[in-house]
């Protein structure tokens, strides 16, 4: 007897584990993006204002080359924010297939009347995918 119990629970297996990763790997996004707090302090005092320090860390794990647009905001706090080597709070980066960008973001709020609960939100927009990140913006009594 070539068809036992066993075997036929091996074949149910294989096919539902090669249909998992088919699942899987045509789902998977080609775009990856997270916020990271640089090392040291979480703000430095600058006379009246307060400065944060993150960076965005895009990838692209595509296979062509393609634009990423980071726009940047704060939410709950009264500051500026910079991406980037401009003074703007957008930036447009065109990234290589199998590639990554780090994007320095500073935010600077000012120090009288800072109040916790706020944070520094990064929206990513690549082709039609949209990617939402928010960080803690920390201060004084946070």
């Amino acid at each position: 007897r070539f068809w036992r119990p066993r075997l036929l629970f091996y074949g149910v297996g294989a096919v539902v584990f090669a249909a998992a990763a088919t699942f899987f790997v045509s789902t998977r996004s080609d775009i990856q993006a997270r916020i990271i707090r640089l090392r040291g302090m979480p703000y430095v005092v600058e006379g009246e204002m307060l400065r944060h320090s993150y960076e965005v860390h895009l990838v692209n794990d595509g296979d062509h080359p393609r634009t990423f647009e980071l726009s940047t905001s704060l939410v709950g706090l009264e500051g500026e924010v910079t991406a980037g080597q401009g003074n703007d709070h957008e930036e447009e980066l065109l990234i290589p297939p199998w590639a990554d960008r780090r994007v320095t973001v500073v935010v600077r709020t000012p120090r009288a009347g800072f109040r916790s609960g706020g944070h520094m939100h990064a929206r990513i927009e690549v082709d039609e995918e949209v990617r939402e990140l928010d960080a803690p913006v920390l201060g004084p009594n946070h």
